[in-house]
């Protein structure tokens, strides 16, 4: 690639010497020609060579979309806290994590990317080393992590552990997918 005005090429020569054993020895002489920007980074120097810059323009939506992108998951601490909230109206997912278990951490990621999507759902989590023991035997949480999901107080779906996120992901949503058919489908039942 010749280069052209945009660009600008620098010569540099380095001399060697490798010593064999003490009485020989063979000096390399190296020369290496290079070119700024190398031409498949040229792009992103355009603006500086002479090239149109590229601009992009955030509209307002855009803005407010990639704030949004992510939404924190809050951890509930009591057992009473966590009572209230998955007998208050909606759909809950609950995760049972812990903060040693790093499938719990990738997962917690995820999740709050996920729970943009679903913004008429509730997400929560709970740290098992953080509540009484009792309440997490009573919930039968027995790995990490366990996620479940709850309407009206009652847990209508449980998935423990996972082999990938995308796994629980997918299952995720299409249970969720599943509870608003079927809450789509009582009022006009009861017409």
């Amino acid at each position: 690639v010749s280069p052209s005005a945009s660009t600008s090429t620098h010569t540099y020569t380095h001399k060697h010497t490798h010593m064999f054993t003490t009485s020989t020895a063979r000096t390399t002489l190296t020369t290496l020609t290079t070119t700024f920007p190398p031409p498949r980074f040229r792009s992103l120097y355009s603006s500086r060579f002479g090239g149109k810059k590229k601009t992009t323009t955030r509209t307002r939506a855009n803005s407010m979309m990639m704030d949004d992108e992510k939404r924190t998951i809050p951890q509930l601490e009591t057992e009473d806290a966590f009572i209230k909230t998955i007998n208050s109206e909606g759909v809950h997912v609950v995760e049972f994590v812990a903060g040693w278990c790093r499938k719990c951490k990738t997962l917690n990621g995820k999740m709050e990317y996920f729970a943009v999507e679903h913004p008429e759902v509730t997400f929560d989590k709970i740290d098992v080393n953080m509540v009484p023991q009792d309440f997490i035997k009573s919930q039968n949480v027995t790995k990490m992590p366990t996620v479940k999901i709850f309407v009206s107080g009652k847990s209508v779906y449980e998935k423990v552990g996972f082999e990938t996120v995308r796994e629980i992901l997918d299952e995720l949503s299409f249970r969720l997918k599943q509870l608003e058919e079927e809450n789509a489908s009582k009022p006009a039942a009861s017409k």
